[in-house]
């Protein structure tokens, strides 16, 4: 696995964490630069998008060497759902039976990666990031789609493409039209780029001032001061408001196209980054999903502690740090425990499938998220 890729990943899953820390009121150290609401700093729901870039690179460049046909679907849609599934379902069933009333078929849709639309728009999964996964299996089942042609993951994300081109046109609220679709194409594009070796070795050449560019331009994105709808993902648009531009911007464009180069800039420079801070990435599905039903227990402790005992712990930087140190501690415990041994299972049974051996020493490939 690429350590800049790996790198990556931590750093959008750090960032996610920090935009969703603020919501129980509680103080913090220093102020949070990752809180949407900041006016100095970057909102940290942007990470999402560089996740969604990620998950497209990897798709490309993980089937361009398979044989299209339904050997290569199967075996693909296997390892993405044991690598995604059952962590997910296990914090979703977890989360069901504590602090999160929903009705029957909303869980279920949950756990099957299906939106649940409601009057006022579409409610998120139990778990509040699951929303994202949603829209990760649907590039999954588009992708397996298309190893059955020649085409394999380059069509699928000319199809995301096209989808996130038309969503611009209409005014509805079709979930899976969203623009935000168009992510995985810039990412599979980066897939692209990356076997392509002369023009990456041309790139290389100026990846100082590409990398200047794309974190100021992604500084700047990432000055969000709201949304343009406020029911996000009911919004096919899904746009975001850019405080540096005066702008309200179709999230793919407002948010995607500077993940795509961040992620172009951080990744030309793959020599320079040390191997323990790309390690830090294996835990990063951990973290995206467990922070926020650890940050749901403080709220309901919140909500059911006497009013004295909280307004001592909310005045104290107690809370926030607990939260991550749950989060960092839980996340490698599910990682070894619940992960490693998926991920084996899962690739076990797709080369079984496949009629294939297993590499001698393959890395896995993780998860965007």
């Amino acid at each position: 696995m690429l350590k800049s890729v790996q790198s990556l990943r931590f750093f959008a899953a750090a960032i996610v964490l920090g935009a969703h820390l603020n919501a129980g009121g509680w103080a913090l150290p220093v102020a949070n630069p990752f809180a949407c609401s900041a006016k100095n700093g970057l909102c940290g729901a942007i990470g999402v998008d560089v996740f969604f870039c990620i998950s497209g690179f990897l798709m490309l460049i993980t089937t361009e060497s398979r044989d299209p046909g339904v050997r290569s679907a199967v075996g693909f849609a296997i390892r993405r759902f044991f690598r995604i599934w059952p962590l997910y379902a296990l914090i979703t069933i977890i989360v069901a039976t504590g602090f999160r009333s929903q009705n029957v078929s909303a869980y279920l849709n949950s756990l099957l990666f299906l939106p649940t639309l409601t009057p006022t728009g579409f409610w998120d999964p139990a778990i509040y990031s699951g929303w994202t996964l949603n829209f990760e299996m649907y590039f999954y089942v588009l992708t397996a789609i298309c190893l059955l042609t020649p085409w394999k993951t380059r069509l699928a994300a000319c199809i995301a493409f096209g989808l996130g081109l038309f969503s611009l046109t209409i005014n509805d609220t079709i979930y899976y039209f969203a623009s935000i679709v168009m992510e995985f194409a810039l990412g599979a594009l980066l897939g692209v780029l990356w076997n392509s070796r002369a023009v990456w070795k041309k790139l290389i050449r100026i990846r100082w001032p590409l990398l200047l560019m794309s974190v100021c331009l992604f500084v700047a994105v990432g000055r969000a001061v709201g949304w343009d709808n406020p029911h996000v993902i009911a919004a096919p648009h899904m746009s975001v408001r850019l405080l540096y531009f005066d702008a309200v911007l179709p999230r793919s464009i407002g948010w995607g196209i500077p993940s795509f180069f961040l992620m172009l800039s951080v990744m030309l420079f793959e020599d320079r980054i040390p191997a323990g801070l790309s390690r830090l990435g294996d835990y990063t599905y951990s973290v995206y999903l467990l922070h926020v039903p650890i940050i749901q227990g403080a709220l309901y402790l919140k909500e059911t502690l006497p009013g004295a005992t909280v307004s001592t712990i909310v005045g104290t930087h107690l809370v926030p740090v607990a939260i991550v140190t749950a989060t960092a501690v839980t996340s490698v415990v599910t990682y070894h425990l619940v992960e490693v041994p998926m991920i084996r299972l899962g690739s076990a049974l797709a080369r079984r499938f496949e009629g294939r051996r297993a590499p001698s020493s393959a890395a896995q490939v993780p998860p965007s998220i």
